[in-house]
């Protein structure tokens, strides 16, 4: 089959490659572990390595976390469609089934879908092959999956369009964490700092939500532009810590309720959060580490001393990406409008560079797999 990989180049930065590997086999694995054929993927924020820039590292520095992407088949890949081809009986899927599932590597990195496999099977999930989806064939597992509806919300919605049910599961299990640590969204002014895919689809849900300001903050106009078409009240181009900060407070009037984090890799991104924050205010941290062995996030004194409260949000339940699809068959929460390109998985390489140095105005990219769609 073909799959790619993530390489490193001698400039620090990283290319996709395509090679030819087997198709991973599940035999001798446990019952409820099934053969995928990928109909469609895409690549999230996390896939990829930042530009590595010496002198300041804090707003994208070298991402690894996770996964060690560069050995791994099928790369990070972790948002997919795909049909299911064989099975380890008894299964809970049936072949011909197509369904939003996760890759082992996110089975193996992801404490929720990992207990829930281990419970099952009585078995390590590290004995399974580690994979991504940036690849023909890939192995998952029954109770990690959500069946594709059998409806589309409008006619010319193209259903690979559902592998955005992944993400969309992972705004709304953040948005569960503040309503579970009791900070109200009704009535509140908030601003998301990051408006990348995830970003927006966390503008787009907070929009319907009842805030009284919504404030997209980012470096690139055109997603500032989709974030003001998605709800937003108002767009702050970033151009360094303290002009965002100054523009922020001078919309507001004083500093937000609620700043959301959704760059990752924290440093810059993280600073200009607190700085905006009111006292007593919230920091919803969506945005990832850098890596396990790097993942020390610094709180400086002066939002410690303000009271700042501090949450972090990961690891969603598969409920959340069943009621994440369910959202949109029924039309109530649109993703089409997030993608912006599509390529066929022969161009991979050209995707993943387009995605990770922000090229061509991307902001999701759809790889399809027509050699081997059924939808």
């Amino acid at each position: 089959m073909k799959a790619a990989f993530l390489c490193h180049t001698n400039s620090q930065s990283v290319v996709a490659e395509i090679r030819d590997v087997a198709i991973p086999s599940i035999d001798k694995l446990p019952a409820g572990v099934m053969l995928m054929k990928t109909v469609a993927t895409s690549v999230c924020g996390s896939d990829l390595w930042g530009k590595m820039n010496t002198k300041d590292q804090t707003w994208r520095g070298v991402i690894d976390h996770y996964w060690n992407k560069e050995g791994a088949v099928g790369g990070s890949g972790h948002e997919v469609v795909a049909e299911v081809i064989q099975v380890n009986e008894p299964c809970k899927r049936k072949v011909g089934n197509v369904v939003l599932c996760m890759t082992t590597n996110y089975l193996q990195g992801v404490d929720s879908v990992r207990e829930e496999y281990e419970k099952a099977t009585n078995s390590s999930a590290d004995d399974l092959p580690s994979q991504g989806s940036f690849c023909e064939y890939f192995i998952s597992y029954d109770s990690v999956s959500v069946l594709l509806p059998q409806t589309v919300p409008y006619p010319d919605f193209d259903p690979r369009w559902y592998v955005a049910a992944q993400p969309l599961g992972t705004i709304l299990h953040a948005i569960k964490n503040l309503e579970t640590s009791s900070v109200p969204i009704v009535n509140q002014t908030i601003a998301v700092v990051g408006q990348g895919q995830n970003g927006l689809l966390m503008t787009k849900v907070l929009s319907k939500m009842g805030c009284k300001k919504l404030i997209a903050v980012d470096r690139i106009k055109n997603r500032l532009d989709k974030a003001l078409l998605f709800g937003a009240t108002d767009a702050v181009l970033v151009e360094n810590e303290t002009s965002a900060r100054d523009e922020i407070i001078r919309l507001t009037g004083d500093q937000v309720d609620i700043s959301i984090e959704m760059v990752g890799h924290h440093g810059a991104a993280l600073d200009l959060c607190t700085s905006i924050t009111r006292n007593s205010g919230t920091v919803l941290v969506f945005g990832l580490p850098p890596s396990p062995t790097h993942s020390v996030m610094k709180i400086a004194w002066d939002p410690f001393a303000r009271n700042v409260r501090f949450i972090t949000t990961h690891a969603p339940s598969m409920e959340t990406f069943t009621l994440a699809m369910s959202l949109i068959e029924s039309g109530r929460v649109s993703v089409s409008d997030l993608f912006t390109h599509r390529f066929n998985f022969s161009l991979f390489p050209e995707a993943y560079d387009a995605a990770a140095n922000y090229k061509l105005g991307v902001i999701k990219t759809l790889i399809t797999f027509e050699n081997n769609s059924k939808l």
